[in-house]
């Protein structure tokens, strides 16, 4: 070291001793034993840093413009974790949590980059997502077969209009009375109405008119002009009678429709909570990606003094091992940046937004920021939520239904075939092709009345039977599945109420690590910083600041990965309890209401657990009382 870097630091020294009492502290220092000028020397510099860090100066900054460190190349997201790094250490009063600020930085080099909340990015998914849309179209032909089934008891307009000529011989003189043809000229219309009612009566109303002329010497009058008003009813008094038998069909589509609709509330639930997970650990891997980078820069400072204290008390071993540390830190950077693209592509194929295609060149910021807050569930109230608002236990619900509707439908198979006809007409005829007139007198001459009855039943009814018979192995079966369903769903929830207790348990004691991480790692570099005398010792605290180091690193990403999965954990029990679409405020909405729900008897359930805390103009929950809730914070728009 030249004189006038010798001069700077004694009068440094000087100045700074004499505005403090140092006495005590520097007096071991003072009466050491000297044996060359370079040790001198280094002792010296010891002095003036243990009376900078006395008086409150805890960063060896001050010096670093002696020091001629190589300067590290960063990208940069790395200048600017080194610029909020020198923010945080000028401002005490911002939080250990310092990347959830900087978070919102850009931090990639990408030439563009789109800042974004939760709710944009779960209204482009809920638009663009093609599994979502292929599960809605699906969704809409399932309800255009609930139309189509039920349009079957609409009435059946008829209009028939024919014209015809024949020329038949006859083997019989009393047929035409001379000639050896039979010709007949002939224009017939009919119209009229068919329809099936709903209890299964077939109705068959129709006018009937038209034109004959025959060439027979007994046709009489001739051109005649005929009318026919006919009524016919066919009602079904046993097997095929009654309302639910008529309507199975239009019962079975509107249950494959409230089936379809649970498979549309399932997938889009999935999808909503794709989004939110891939939005949460995007925003973790950008944080751990700032945690790396600070750790970053923190080693190339330890390497910047060790360069500029390689002539006194610090030798190639030490220099070597730092490097070695930086090398290793770099390819951690490395491997965030990777994840933090991974992430991106991932939320940009769940989103599928035509603004957000993988191969852009954009970065993606996720605008919100985690909580972790304790929260006491008690698993038998997420259990009889989840029952009421699970899709998998209430499409088992419906299967059920289904099952119970083919027992009824088989039971009312197995009776005979009994079948009352009642018909009835009114008929006129006139000469001179005159239909009006026939028209006319058709309701003045006596009409036409038959009635009977039809009876069928095939001999043993095995094939009703035997359907009867699988009817209720599938209602069992059915039975079954709904048991499993809850059961299954029991477990879910009970197994993610469990984990989140845990998550949530163990936020005070990452949080506890990361404040004691911190503190040692500053109590390890202060003790680093003024131990320049003696190479052994010092190497070894070296040793232990750079293991310290990456401890603290490992903490701030347990303390990030333990916040974010809380939501993780949050996201996941809603998802097991079906209530995450009400959670966020999503209710998809059908066109046409042409079904009912479903009032399948359920186990008495608590208060539905939804959530709060989103306060994002898409989202407008619906209003409940306080006492018929339990309030959860979802991962959702936060706070």
């Amino acid at each position: 070291m030249n004189n006038n870097v010798h001069c700077y630091l004694t009068a440094n020294f000087c100045t700074r001793i004499a505005e403090f009492p140092l006495t005590k502290l520097l007096t071991p220092l003072i009466r050491s034993t000297v044996r060359s000028p370079h040790r001198n020397m280094g002792r010296l510099i010891m002095l003036s840093m243990a009376t900078l860090l006395a008086l409150g100066i805890t960063s060896p900054r001050s010096l670093l413009p002696l020091c001629h460190a190589q300067e590290s190349q960063f990208a940069a997201g790395s200048d600017q974790a080194s610029a909020y790094r020198q923010m945080l250490n000028e401002n005490q009063a911002i939080p250990n949590s310092w990347w959830n600020e900087f978070a919102h930085k850009t931090l990639l080099t990408e030439p563009d980059w789109v800042l974004f909340d939760i709710s944009t990015v779960m209204v482009d998914a809920l638009i663009y997502n093609p599994r979502i849309g292929a599960v809605k179209h699906r969704t809409a032909i399932a309800m255009e077969q609930v139309i189509q089934e039920d349009a079957a008891f609409d009435a059946n307009v008829l209009l028939e209009s024919r014209v015809g000529r024949t020329g038949d011989p006859v083997g019989n003189t009393l047929t035409t009375g001379g000639p050896d043809r039979l010709i007949e000229e002939s224009w017939n219309n009919r119209a009229g109405i068919v329809k099936t009612t709903r209890k299964g009566t077939a109705v068959d109303l129709s006018q009937q008119t038209g034109l004959l002329n025959s060439n027979s010497q007994f046709f009489d009058p001739r051109d005649q002009g005929n009318a026919r008003l006919s009524l016919s009813l066919t009602k079904p008094l046993l097997a095929g009678s009654g309302t639910l038998y008529n309507e199975r069909l239009l019962l079975q589509a509107r249950i494959d429709s409230r089936l379809t609709w649970q498979e549309l509330l399932r997938e889009v639930q999935t999808q909503v909570g794709g989004v939110m997970g891939a939005f949460w650990q995007l925003y973790e891997a950008r944080c751990h990606l700032l945690q790396r980078l600070d750790a970053l820069y923190r080693a190339n400072e330890i390497a910047a003094i060790i360069e500029g204290r390689q002539d006194f008390d610090s030798g190639p071993l030490e220099l070597a091992k730092v490097r070695t540390r930086i090398a290793r830190l770099n390819d951690q950077v490395i491997d965030a940046q990777r994840t933090v693209r991974n992430q991106q592509v991932l939320l940009m194929q769940l989103v599928n937004s035509p603004t957000l295609t993988p191969g852009a060149k954009l970065e993606l910021i996720p605008n919100g920021m985690p909580f972790c807050s304790p929260l006491a569930i008690d698993p038998r109230d997420a259990i009889l939520t989840g029952v009421n608002h699970r899709t998998d236990v209430r499409a088992a619900a419906m299967e059920l239904e289904s099952a119970a509707l083919a027992i009824k439908v088989s039971r009312n198979e197995l009776l005979p075939q009994l079948d009352a006809v009642v018909s009835g007409y009114l008929a006129a005829l006139n000469g001179q092709n005159n239909i009006g007139q026939s028209l006319v007198d058709q309701f003045t001459d006596v009409p036409g009345v038959s009635g009977g009855l039809v009876y069928e039943r095939p001999y043993g009814n095995r094939a009703a039977k035997s359907k009867l018979r699988s009817s209720h192995q599938r209602y069992l079966e059915m039975g079954q599945r709904y048991r499993e369903a809850i059961a299954m769903t029991s477990s879910e929830i009970a197994l993610a109420v469990h984990n989140l207790n845990a998550i949530s348990s163990q936020s005070d004691t990452k949080a506890r690590v990361l404040l004691e991480a911190v503190q040692q790692e500053k109590l390890i570099r202060q003790r680093w910083e003024v131990m320049g005398t003696d190479g052994r010792y010092a190497a070894l605290v070296l040793e232990d600041l750079l293991e310290q180091l990456e401890l603290r690193t490992t903490a701030e990403n347990d303390y990030v990965s333990n916040h974010v999965n809380y939501l993780l954990s949050l996201i996941e029990l809603q998802k097991a309890m079906g209530t995450l679409l009400l959670a966020e405020g999503i209710e998809p909405t059908s066109p046409r209401r042409v079904n009912s729900p479903v009032e399948i008897p359920l186990p008495i359930s608590l208060p539905v657990i939804t959530s709060q805390g989103d306060v994002s103009p898409q989202r407008q929950l619906p209003a409940v009382p306080e006492s018929a809730r339990l309030n959860l914070i979802d991962g959702g728009v936060l706070r």
